[in-house]
């Protein structure tokens, strides 16, 4: 019998990472409608609507002995990924904290490098989740 400790702790430590920067901008989002609050919320959903894309794509993955390796191989790529959601944070502080029109087209500019970043790195977890796949498959 084989216990799944690395594909639960893959798994755990992606959510965990992931609520914290859906935490941190759903805290933000305290104020009356308007179109940066828009932002704010469509940053929210589309973040966390990738993190939950992910997140269904590893509960998908079997783990065994032999995908074990890969498993452990997920956490750089996944670390990859999640620069991209620190990228979006920072800049949404620093935005606030500049305030005006700068901290606004700051915001924008880190926003949308933070989200092309996720996208390119979440792009190139296919390979690894088609190889945990593969493995399994092969028993």
């Amino acid at each position: 019998m084989h216990t799944e400790v690395p594909k639960r702790l893959v798994i755990l430590l992606w959510m965990a990472a992931v609520s914290g920067f859906l935490y941190y901008f759903s805290a933000s989002m305290g104020a009356p409608m308007t179109f940066q609050n828009f932002i704010n919320f469509t940053v929210l959903l589309w973040g966390g609507g990738l993190a939950y894309h992910v997140t269904s794509e590893l509960i998908a993955c079997p783990y065994s002995e032999t995908t074990k390796p890969l498993w452990k191989s997920l956490l750089l790529p996944l670390s990859k990924v999640y620069v991209g959601y620190v990228i979006a944070a920072v800049s949404l502080y620093l935005a606030k904290k500049f305030g005006g029109n700068w901290g606004w087209l700051l915001a924008l500019i880190g926003l949308l490098a933070g989200y092309f970043w996720v996208m390119h790195y979440i792009l190139s977890l296919e390979k690894p989740i088609r190889q945990i796949i593969v493995a399994s498959k092969q028993l």
